[in-house]
């Protein structure tokens, strides 16, 4: 599993909708900052995406990309931060190409986003993504999104099977008693197994079978105070996930 560090923690990931390329969200909430990066799937290379036309970086948000075009989300109100108003931006450059303060964003479909104007009872417009243009368009198509994991809760006071069932195999494999709940994804003969255990402090794990042999078992957090949902995802026979808070991890799942 290859690691690539990142000075601060990783807050967001957002697919390209080619599914070539991702793009990271950074914060530190101590310096008040937050830097975006894009990473290319071919080589792991890691690109700056110098943002300098926002005075007040630290409350916008990565909302989606499409087709060269970053959109992201501000927030207004810093005391009860609301999410209205956005922004769009060259995914490589960082130069802006346009700015909405009142739209809140509903769906980004290939060209052009699906946008509601607060100011106004309006029914949702279609903004162009290169221009910020608002026109009217009848034809949507909403886009693919990437394979997540299954989610499984811990069976408090009826039984679930599936838990008991993953629980029993980590169990077996790793002589581990899972908590919470479990995430798991399968396919191309992998087994991708995400879940908890608690002695002393809460620990996540995530485990990697190959035609049924483990062939990735790792601690991605060794002590945490919260769960994560939606965990891991799959873009391209690739497995993303993240390791204490600022690494991204990524496994090729080679074909069968």
């Amino acid at each position: 599993m290859k690691e690539i560090p990142f000075e601060n923690k990783i807050w967001k990931i957002i697919p390209e909708n080619q599914f070539n390329h991702i793009f990271i969200e950074t914060r530190s909430p101590e310096n008040r900052s937050v830097v975006y990066f894009r990473v290319s799937f071919s080589d792991f290379s890691i690109q700056k995406i110098n943002i300098t036309e926002d005075p007040d970086l630290y409350w916008t948000s990565l909302a989606g990309e499409s087709n060269g075009v970053l959109i992201l989300t501000h927030y207004g109100e810093k005391e009860i931060p609301l999410n209205i108003g956005l922004s769009a931006y060259n995914a490589e450059t960082g130069v802006r190409l346009w700015s909405h303060p009142n739209l809140k964003l509903m769906e980004i479909q290939d060209d052009y986003l699906l946008a509601q104007d607060v100011s106004s009872a309006e029914t949702p417009l279609s903004v162009h993504l290169q221009t910020g243009t608002v026109i009217t368009r009848t034809d949507t198509t909403s886009r693919p999104h990437p394979p997540l994991p299954f989610y499984y809760p811990e069976p408090v006071l009826s039984q679930q099977p599936e838990f008991e069932a993953w629980s029993r195999k980590i169990e077996t494999l790793f002589q581990q008693k899972p908590v919470a709940h479990i995430d798991f994804w399968t396919g191309n003969a992998y087994e991708i197994i995400h879940y908890y255990t608690k002695e002393s402090h809460l620990s996540q794990f995530i485990a990697i079978l190959h035609h049924q042999k483990p062939v990735v078992h790792e601690c991605l957090y060794r002590q945490i105070h919260s769960m994560t949902y939606e965990p891991f995802f799959i873009l391209k026979n690739l497995l993303i996930t993240i390791k204490e808070g600022n690494i991204l991890c990524v496994m090729k799942l080679e074909s069968v």
